[in-house]
């Protein structure tokens, strides 16, 4: 008995780690630049952002109309939290997890450092928020580009595509959507910063 639940634990976690799987593409150039800095400035856009199958803003307009029809106001609410998430959930992740990695190497990645050579500018494409009801759940994920840029020159030196970086909580207890995705934010920068080290460009 007790061999069969180990059996089944495992499996368990081996399925978990597995949907856990990003792929990363080298869009062009490489980070190569990296070596030798201490600092590196960070932008996040999300130009031309899908929500599942829908553009952002048509996707927020038939959630606030639902969520509207259910509880006045609480479409309104949803927005405002939808759009905070950003600077207080998601990119703070990205950054908890890149410079828990890029750290090692004495590399420091935050958002407005002035005295610095490059760039990072990590635009989000697409978002799926996933969803959790108690009785089934689905990860959140996301895709994102990550390009690097000389600050003083505008040139671009590589970019990376990021694809599918799954966000959910061990256990189940992600039933705010900003919960899934901001893990999907931390996943992403943790592969960015295997990546880096993979490439051997630090």
């Amino acid at each position: 008995m007790k061999k069969l639940i180990t059996l089944v634990i495992a499996i368990v976690a081996l399925s978990f780690f597995t949907v856990n799987a990003q792929k990363v593409k080298v869009v062009s150039g490489n980070f190569a630049a990296l070596k030798g800095q201490s600092n590196i400035s960070i932008r996040f856009t999300y130009d031309n952002l899908k929500v599942g199958k829908m553009d952002e803003n048509a996707y927020l307009e038939k959630k606030k109309n639902q969520y509207n029809e259910k509880e006045p106001g609480k479409g309104d609410l949803f927005i405002e939290a939808w759009k905070n998430d950003r600077a207080t959930r998601y990119e703070p992740k990205f950054l908890e997890l890149i410079n828990k990695y890029l750290s090692k190497k004495g590399v420091n990645v935050d958002r407005d450092i002035a005295d610095c050579e490059y760039e990072f500018i990590l635009n989000t494409y697409f978002i799926e928020p996933g969803w959790n009801i108690g009785i089934s759940r689905s990860n959140a994920f996301i895709s994102t580009t990550l390009q690097l840029v000389n600050k003083q020159t505008g040139e671009k030196l590589g970019e990376l595509n990021l694809i599918k970086a799954p966000g959910g909580q061990f256990g189940g207890y992600d039933f705010d959507s900003g919960v899934r995705v901001s893990e999907a934010y931390a996943k992403t920068g943790k592969t960015v910063a295997g990546f880096i080290f993979k490439k051997k460009w630090l």
